[in-house]
């Protein structure tokens, strides 16, 4: 639809647009707002590489992989409590998000989902039971914290562990 334009800079959808196709405003980099009301879908790279500051995801229930890759200056993102599962790649490389809040709602954490980004500190909640590959290789992590009744990570030490054990990754930033 909009893929590249560099000059678009705000959008206002209409009530009636449930579903933003793939690629629809990848490349915008002068993309700084856009109005998500009615919305429910987001396709693959949706907004890769736009000029996004924030975003309102509250009335989404699904974004597609790599929604919002490469987004350099996102800050803030609103995920509601409709979302159950943050795609491949979905916020990866948006250095400037250094946080975001997990609804209980979150399943699953894909595939370098936070990968490259700017957090600082994450929160698992309880009912994320699958966390994929470098989903969390954040070098700016200084915290992590699990809630107490999810019964598929913990936190020991530093480390973000499986139930099982098995280390899924660390904060790199913390000062020692």
């Amino acid at each position: 639809a909009f893929l590249n334009d560099v000059s678009l800079e705000r959008v206002e959808l209409s009530s009636k647009i449930s579903k933003i196709n793939a690629n629809a405003f990848q490349f915008c980099e002068s993309l700084i707002s856009v109005d998500l009301s009615g919305v429910t879908t987001l396709g693959n790279y949706a907004f890769a590489s736009s000029g996004l500051i924030n975003v309102d995801l509250s009335g989404v229930s699904k974004v597609g992989t790599y929604a919002f890759y490469g987004c350099k200056d996102l800050v803030d993102v609103d995920l509601g409590d409709k979302i159950t599962i943050l795609d491949n790649y979905t916020f990866a490389t948006c250095k400037k998000l250094t946080k975001i809040t997990l609804s209980d709602n979150i399943t699953k954490l894909g595939q370098y989902c936070f990968s490259g980004a700017g957090l600082t500190e994450i929160y698992i909640p309880k009912n994320v039971n699958s966390i994929g590959v470098n989903a969390l290789a954040v070098s700016t992590l200084q915290s992590i914290a699990v809630a107490e009744d999810n019964t598929a990570y913990k936190v020991s030490g530093d480390m973000l562990m499986s139930a099982a054990g098995t280390i899924i990754t660390f904060p790199a930033a913390k000062q020692v």
